[in-house]
């Protein structure tokens, strides 16, 4: 798959430059009603938002009924009905006011924590639906420790139908990403703990000190709203520096001090190798590690160039925990990595085939010892010991020992 197919299948090159080469887009006909903020003005309003008294109704009813009457409660299934009605929602504010919704009920610990032993439950009733889907669609789940992070848990899925609410993608785009369909919503937990055998790629910059670990600066390809649910994280917004073309509500912003000063760096099309598209370009700080506490929730569009950030000392024993929640496939991401990891995506294209699922023990370990961890009932967690990856790739960058 050509770079030419992400641009609607036409073979102008000045269409190409503008869809591509100029850095993350919005989608034609698209507003999500913040694109006078700034990311930390996003986290605020969100964060500080009146959730919607139905939709958090809905949330608290299932954690409810569980605990009076577990059999009757099919956790997978009903939450994932409310995401469907969300999915029915046009882009804009109410659309991520229920997303804001979800997460902000959800991704409170004991609620979060019940959750999952709601699904431990449901996973564990021989011969029923909930068994099944818990089966294929979670514990089968090839995302376990692939990015270098021991903690990724999907936790539910849409449906994958089109809704009057979901915007249209080129078909090219979920072929080039391995998506079945676009049109799907997804939840999920992160636990941003790195591999023991995790390697990241060093960065010289005099920001970086010896225990961060840096997520490469990158787009998504859809929108997200996520809450820090334990923990902290810092998290820096970005422009592309070559081009004037106007990308995001961030574009007039004045360049001030960052990770990736003087550096050049490598644009490519998505997280994944093989890249059809690769380009050496810089990046201009717009945000320098907007602080996320426990507790904040933000919106994240589909143009926003961002990283994350962890500590990582801390991580090996107490790391930080987030709720997330993507909608629909929209466009292409972009990143932004050091030369360093572009080559090693040369020589080794199929890194995305080395993610493995975990056995059914792991799982249900797995989602155990989040839970008692997210109750404070054990102060530390290692899922490293459970997760058992032996993979040293990771998307990360760290401090380049001088």
């Amino acid at each position: 798959m050509s770079i030419e197919n992400y641009s609607s299948h036409e073979d102008d090159m000045d269409v190409l430059q503008r869809k591509f080469y100029t850095g993350p887009q919005k989608p034609e006909n698209y507003e999500n009603g913040i694109e006078h903020m700034s990311f930390s003005e996003i986290k605020d309003y969100l964060t500080n938002q009146e959730l919607d008294s139905e939709t958090e109704k809905q949330v608290s009813d299932i954690l409810n009924s569980w605990k009076e009457s577990p059999d009757n409660v099919s956790p997978y299934k009903d939450m994932r009905d409310i995401l469907d009605k969300a999915r029915e929602l046009p882009h804009g504010l109410e659309r991520v006011k229920q997303m804001n919704t979800i997460v902000r009920t959800l991704g409170e610990p004991e609620n979060l924590a019940t959750y999952l032993d709601m699904l431990r439950d449901s996973a564990s009733r021989t011969g029923t639906e909930e068994q099944a889907i818990c089966i294929d669609k979670l514990q089968k789940g090839k995302m376990h420790s692939i990015y270098g992070w021991c903690g990724n848990t999907e936790i539910v899925e849409s449906l994958d139908s089109v809704t009057k609410g979901t915007h249209d993608c080129d078909p090219a785009i979920g072929e080039k990403l391995g998506i079945n369909s676009t049109a799907g919503w997804g939840l999920s937990i992160h636990v941003w703990q790195p591999n023991s055998t995790a390697r990241g790629f060093p960065l010289d910059s005099e920001t970086v000190d010896e225990d961060m670990v840096l997520e490469p600066p990158h787009s998504h390809p859809f929108d997200f709203v996520s809450k820090i649910v334990k923990g902290r994280m810092h998290q820096s917004i970005y422009r592309q520096a070559d081009t004037k073309e106007v990308r995001n509500n961030n574009s007039n912003r004045v360049a001030i001090p960052g990770h990736y000063d003087d550096s050049e760096l490598v644009h490519v099309d998505g997280v994944w190798p093989p890249h059809e598209f690769q380009a050496a370009t810089s990046i201009e700080t717009q945000e320098h590690r907007v602080s996320l506490n426990a507790g904040d929730s933000y919106y994240m569009p589909c143009d926003f160039i961002h990283d994350v950030e962890i500590d990582g000392k801390n991580a090996d024993s107490r790391p930080t925990i987030s709720l997330f929640l993507g909608a629909e496939f929209m466009v292409m991401p972009h990143v932004y990595m050091t030369r360093e990891m572009a080559d090693y995506h040369e020589l080794n294209p199929d890194i995305k085939q080395n993610g493995s699922s975990i056995s059914e023990d792991a799982w249900h370990d797995k989602l155990k010892a989040i839970s008692a961890y997210l109750r404070s009932e054990a102060d530390t967690l290692d899922l490293n010991r459970i997760v058992n990856s032996e993979e040293s790739y990771a998307f990360h960058n760290v401090k380049k020992d001088n």
